[in-house]
């Protein structure tokens, strides 16, 4: 999915990599990572299986690497710092919010 969006976007996406095995979802978000895109990985201590996030550590490709419960929060102020309206970055934080609960 990492992979679909368009370079020319990147600097606007930031990318969230959960719990979960492989790494071509660390290879997707290598990529965006190096065209500008602000990418997340859920840490070590809070992983269920911690190696896609893993593989996204050792490939560089993670700018922030942080406990599942302060992901949601960490996208509201990105989200916000970006030029995002309040209310975009709110409902992003409810979407993440209700998909981990």
């Amino acid at each position: 999915m990492f992979n679909s969006i368009k370079e020319s976007k990147a600097r606007q996406v930031i990318a969230v990599l959960l719990t979960g095995m492989g790494k071509d979802g660390a290879e997707g978000m290598l990529k965006l990572r190096q065209s500008g895109a602000t990418t997340i990985v859920q840490n070590r201590d809070t992983c269920v299986v911690y190696g896609m996030p893993r593989e996204a550590e050792l490939l560089g490709a993670v700018k922030f690497s942080l406990p599942l419960g302060e992901i949601a929060e960490k996208l509201v102020k990105l989200s916000a710092s970006s030029g995002r309206s309040e209310l975009e970055a709110t409902s992003a934080s409810l979407n993440l919010k209700s998909a981990t609960t």
